[in-house]
């Protein structure tokens, strides 16, 4: 017994008529629409192994051209992702930020004098008045705790004003490499020579930095401010818009914040109200768009990145 003998053709398959005589074998008529249909199915086969195509999980091999065409549309489609994705990031980066600042507003308003105190490495502070969570304190006359005794190399600790829980204002010292607690006041650096354990504090260098006003609440003579940083924009004619999230004590709201310098790669924002621990969201927005990637036209992009025959 053989097989039917195929070839590549796409043929007409014949139909057995009443009148045909059954006959086998290589030519005979029982066979002719069998070798149509072997012809058809070789035909087929040497098409779909031409397509770039995967067929019920079977891979077909792919044409030059074919695949030729395919990577030249891959390419385009590519470069044309990395170009949206380009412009969006120069829309977020340069076109359009935001974030977020807070500014404290705290100080004197008067008194609070710091002095050496004593034997007992302790830091006197004066009568006075502060102000901080947008209203006024007095400060009352009183002692520190010891100021930390000197070490192997000089080191600094601060003085500081905060409240008690009784809303009264207590002058305290950090140790040294602290910083002072949240909601309280900078009064003092203290500078602490190298194994310095004098009693009387000699060698020991108190430096005032407490922000004074003299006129708070009414009029801030030395207004605090924040300076936020941006990505570099191509010019300082931004736009900004800021929205008050939160504040303590008196009103505050965006009229109080006013931009008093404008950079390229940030701003300066000054605090025109009495209040404290004001939370700004702020957005920078360019009134021009930079210059962006040409948009160019698919056909052109996709011809000049294919090849000359499909």
């Amino acid at each position: 017994m053989s097989n039917l003998a195929e070839s590549v053709s796409w043929d007409a398959v014949y139909q057995l008529e009443s009148t045909d005589p059954i006959t086998g074998g290589v030519n005979g008529i029982d066979n002719l629409p069998h070798k149509h249909l072997t012809n058809r199915t070789a035909y087929l086969k040497s098409v779909l192994e031409t397509l770039a195509i995967t067929v019920n999980g079977i891979n077909i091999t792919v044409s030059e051209d074919t695949k030729n065409m395919q990577d030249a549309i891959l390419k385009f489609a590519l470069d044309q992702s990395a170009q949206a994705n380009a412009s969006i990031r120069s829309l977020r980066q340069h076109v359009q930020q935001e974030g977020e600042f807070t500014i404290t507003n705290r100080g004197l308003v008067s008194g609070g004098a710091i002095t050496k105190y004593g034997s007992s490495r302790l830091l006197s502070i004066a009568d006075g008045k502060c102000f901080m969570n947008g209203r006024t304190y007095n400060i009352t006359a009183q002692q520190s705790l010891s100021v930390p005794e000197g070490g192997a190399s000089s080191a600094v600790c601060y003085g500081y004003l905060s409240l008690d829980g009784s809303a009264n204002i207590i002058f305290r010292v950090t140790a040294f490499g602290s910083d002072i607690p949240s909601n309280s006041i900078k009064v003092c650096s203290i500078t602490v020579p190298a194994s310095n354990t004098d009693a009387a504090l000699a060698g020991v260098t108190v430096t005032a930095t407490a922000r004074v006003e003299a006129n708070y609440p009414a009029h801030l003579d030395s207004p605090p401010s924040a300076s936020p940083i941006l990505k570099i924009m191509d010019a300082n004619d931004y736009r900004l818009d800021f929205d008050v999230a939160s504040f303590s004590g008196a009103p505050c709201d965006t009229k109080a914040i006013v931009v008093t310098g404008r950079q390229t790669n940030g701003f300066t924002a000054t605090l025109a109200s009495a209040a404290d621990n004001v939370v700004v969201r702020w957005r920078a927005s360019r009134l021009s768009l930079p210059s962006q990637l040409p948009v160019t036209d698919f056909v052109t992009n996709f011809h000049a990145s294919s090849p000359t025959t499909y």
